[in-house]
């Protein structure tokens, strides 16, 4: 959970389907870089940060998120994979948004999260020397929720299974 400096730093992105979001010691915004849903079209897309680096040594070590109806790990066929967050190409701190393939780092990645509605902390992704001053990283991801009419639906599916078995 952040901090409460960087509470303030992580509030008002709520119309972006993604974000990551660079905030100093203080709460404030250092860094960042968004995707809409339709930016997110066609897949593939990285999205950079262009003022805060990345930790060069955490190449190779992405966030994977899964999504929720599947176990989540490696080896799993790609539409099981959603967003994928880390450093790329060695120089830029990144993401690529539910591209489909879970290739966008070049690897699956090395972690795996089932994804929810929420931030990430990303700070293991960067710069050592900005971690140092009390810079954080913050990654969130728009987890698809079910609608309410489907939510509703399910509800009153399990609550009639509920009745018929009492009355057996």
């Amino acid at each position: 959970m952040p901090a409460t400096a960087q509470m303030a730093c992580l509030q008002g992105w709520s119309q972006y389907s993604d974000a990551l979001v660079v905030c100093d010691a203080n709460g404030n915004v250092y860094d960042s870089v968004t995707a809409t849903e339709a930016q997110e079209l066609g897949g593939n897309s990285v999205f950079v940060l262009t003022v805060a680096g990345p930790d060069p040594n955490q190449q190779g070590n992405a966030t994977t998120l899964c999504v929720f109806a599947a176990p989540c790990g490696p080896g799993l066929t790609p539409n099981y994979y959603s967003d994928i967050f880390g450093v790329y190409n060695g120089t830029y701190l990144a993401f690529s948004s539910d591209d489909e393939t879970g290739n966008a780092f070049g690897e699956q990645g090395a972690i795996f999260l089932p994804e929810h509605a929420g931030w990430y902390d990303a700070t293991m992704y960067l710069d050592p020397h900005l971690v140092a001053q009390g810079y954080t990283a913050w990654f969130m991801s728009d987890a698809d929720v079910p609608e309410p009419g489907s939510l509703l639906l399910i509800g009153s599916g399990i609550a009639l299974l509920a009745r018929k078995l009492r009355k057996a």
